[in-house]
């Protein structure tokens, strides 16, 4: 199966590569050696988490307690946290330090 024909059926790099049993760094580098790119689709529940985990962060909690509520790792938290920051989304852009 061509890649470019995934792509075209909707598929990210990780699903791509699942199907033809490679890396995903192998599927975004034939991809660009095409001169083509296919970005990350954004899933619905993964805007739903972090926007929990945005919530319970400014609601005081820590890493620890935000991974127990959510029944995640303290690394997806921290990974989710740096990438609201970095993007500044959400409700964290309107937050004011006292």
């Amino acid at each position: 199966m061509k890649i470019r024909h995934l792509v075209a059926q909707g598929l990210c790099n990780a699903q791509i590569a699942r199907v033809l049993g490679v890396h995903r760094s192998t599927i975004t580098r034939q991809l660009r050696a095409q001169g083509l790119t296919n970005p990350p689709k954004r899933q619905p529940e993964l805007l739903d988490r972090r926007e929990r985990v945005q919530r319970l962060r400014i609601a005081g909690l820590t890493a620890a307690e935000i991974a127990r509520a959510e029944g995640i790792s303290r690394q997806l938290v921290y990974g989710d946290l740096r990438l609201l920051t970095k993007t500044n989304t959400g409700p964290r852009q309107n937050h004011q330090s006292a």
